[in-house]
């Protein structure tokens, strides 16, 4: 019977798990990705939200392919839209899954500079998959790029 349910209220990093979201997990197993929102929460009092990046730059989506094949510890990556409650532009969200639960300097730097040429003049913020944070922020959703498994089948 309730609307919504907060974690960790109070401390300034508030998550908030509502109908909404529900619904947007709902969409996101039967495969309806469009215009909604994964993650909402406040974060030192300013909302976030993170959202599926309906329109990327093809550009931007061949550069950030590029470099994600270019380095054997990434696993997956999830692109997104982190929009803040106070910004004028949304922020592209990539979230990395390279077995860490942060990423290395020189990973995130090669990410930040393929996709800065083309992002538009949006900013760019990485996270780990590792991390809680990245975990969150997948919503449960396929990524935007997997590495493919080679492999030898014997008979």
């Amino acid at each position: 019977g309730y609307d919504a349910v907060i974690l960790n209220p109070g401390s300034g990093a508030e998550l908030m798990l509502d109908a909404a979201l529900l619904d947007a997990a709902e969409k996101a197993a039967s495969g309806l990705m469009q215009d909604f929102t994964l993650r909402t929460m406040r974060e030192a009092g300013e909302q976030i939200t993170v959202t599926e990046a309906d329109e990327v730059p093809e550009d931007l989506r061949d550069s950030l392919t590029v470099c994600l094949q270019n380095d054997k510890r990434i696993v997956a990556a999830w692109l997104r839209l982190l929009k803040k409650e106070d910004s004028l532009l949304p922020s592209y969200l990539v979230i990395v899954d390279c077995g860490e639960e942060q990423l290395p300097k020189e990973l995130a730097r090669s990410i930040a500079d393929a996709v800065r040429p083309h992002a538009e003049g949006k900013s760019l913020e990485l996270v780990s998959y590792g991390s809680a944070l990245g975990k969150l922020w997948t919503g449960g959703t396929e990524p935007f790029y997997r590495r493919k498994k080679l492999g030898l089948f014997r008979k």
